[in-house]
């Protein structure tokens, strides 16, 4: 039986994200890949075909790409990778990142071979949102150790000024006044104090989830309020993504878009604790962006893959881990940059710098934002990393001091 022709396979309704393309008549996304780059509504899951061409590997935001591709195809719909040339490594990768975004929802169903280029086709195989998904539906979890009912009741008629059609409110862990959950619809208090001593906010956190009845869930610490058009920002985005980070806001200060220069261990960071700007634009993204700061947004189905690891407690990076992880997976970490949250009181360092976007690789010492600011965090640096070349130094000349006296 003869193979079809790549041509045959561009039929019905398509779409194509491409630089230099061979096929100049199917419609081109005239907008750059990036972190807002996205399928409109409401084309999600509406193309038959999604086409790429020379686009690939030209940024460092491919995984936004294969996750755009996933959300616009309808079921069986195809995403169509023109390789060129690529030496047979790179298009293993390629297509080992493309079923990994994927996590089960794409197939390689053929690969062909036309005047000198490699055609991979993906066919999805189900849907992208779980059939009870919708953004209308709300899990809210606050995790608490008792101590701020006033800012979980600020927290509780944030939500009520929404108007979200369904939603609820769980509360994790203890509150000096328990009837607080009846003054509030919706509103229910699951208790837990153990090991409080060591701030066991992972075990909290993943309870929350256990107990949510719907797939989006929203989950902060007990210092965090809705801003008015959170809700409006949320339906604006859409109901289409993995895990979220937005905006917040802490007086005149913004924060929730983050990288993480360091690892995820418990042990000496030297990258993690130097690195005090991590702040990224809104168009921007990279593979070691982390949501953290107290706020998660996250589908259920997406924190069954990747639960936060209960052997960390507070100040013990667990959000590091879990972004981590959660990039290994394939798991995506998007910005929504229309919904917004306030912060009643900020336990992090507060600046308005914002690490300058590179589209190509993360940039760690360039900076957009004050003067002031900029000189004052290069001198906090260029002290942090002299503190570092003195402990390494030291630490090598005890070693060999130890080793030799043996």
């Amino acid at each position: 039986m003869q193979k079809r022709t790549i041509k045959e396979y561009l039929t019905g309704k398509g779409i194509q994200f491409s630089l230099r393309s061979s096929f100049s008549s199917i419609p081109v996304k005239d907008s750059p890949l990036d972190n807002l780059f996205r399928i409109e509504q409401p084309n999600q899951e509406t193309y038959d075909f999604i086409y790429t061409e020379n686009l690939i590997e030209t940024t460092k935001y491919d995984r936004i790409l294969y996750q755009e591709s996933l959300i616009g195809l309808r079921k069986e719909g195809l995403f169509i990778v023109n390789l060129g040339t690529l030496p047979k490594p790179e298009q293993k990768h390629i297509e080992k990142e493309i079923l990994l975004v994927g996590k089960g929802k794409y197939v390689l169903s053929e690969t062909l071979h036309e005047q000198g280029s490699t055609f991979l086709l993906f066919q999805k195989t189900e849907n992208y949102l779980k059939e009870s998904d919708s953004v209308d539906k709300w899990t809210f979890g606050i995790i608490t150790n008792g101590t701020r009912d006033d800012f979980i009741e600020t927290f509780i008629r944030s939500i009520e000024k929404q108007k979200i059609p369904a939603y609820e409110v769980l509360i994790c862990g203890k509150l000096k006044d328990e009837t607080l959950t009846e003054r509030y619809k919706n509103t229910k208090l699951i208790f837990f104090d153990q090991k409080s001593d060591k701030g066991w906010i992972t075990r909290k956190k993943n309870i929350v989830y256990e107990e949510a009845q719907y797939e989006n869930v929203m989950l902060v610490h007990d210092r965090f309020y809705l801003d008015d058009n959170w809700f409006e920002g949320m339906k604006r985005y859409g109901n289409y993504f993995e895990v979220l980070a937005c905006k917040q806001t802490f007086e005149d200060y913004v924060m929730g878009w983050t990288v993480y220069r360091g690892h995820a261990n418990n042990t000496m960071d030297f990258f993690g604790e130097i690195q005090i700007v991590d702040k990224l634009d809104a168009s921007d993204w990279s593979p070691k962006v982390v949501t953290h700061n107290g706020v998660s947004i996250m589908k259920k189905s997406v924190w069954s893959k990747a639960k936060w690891d209960e052997e960390r407690f507070w100040n013990e990076k667990d959000d590091v881990d879990l972004s981590f992880r959660q990039y290994d997976n394939g798991i995506m970490t998007r910005y929504n940059p229309y919904g917004e949250l306030q912060i009643s009181y900020s336990r992090v360092g507060l600046h308005h710098l914002t690490l300058r976007k590179n589209s190509r690789r993360d940039d760690w010492m360039r900076w957009s934002g004050p003067i002031k600011e900029q000189l004052f965090y290069r001198m906090y640096l260029l002290r942090q990393y002299l503190f570092c070349m003195v402990f390494l130094i030291f630490r090598k000349n005890l070693f060999s001091t130890s080793f030799k006296k043996k």
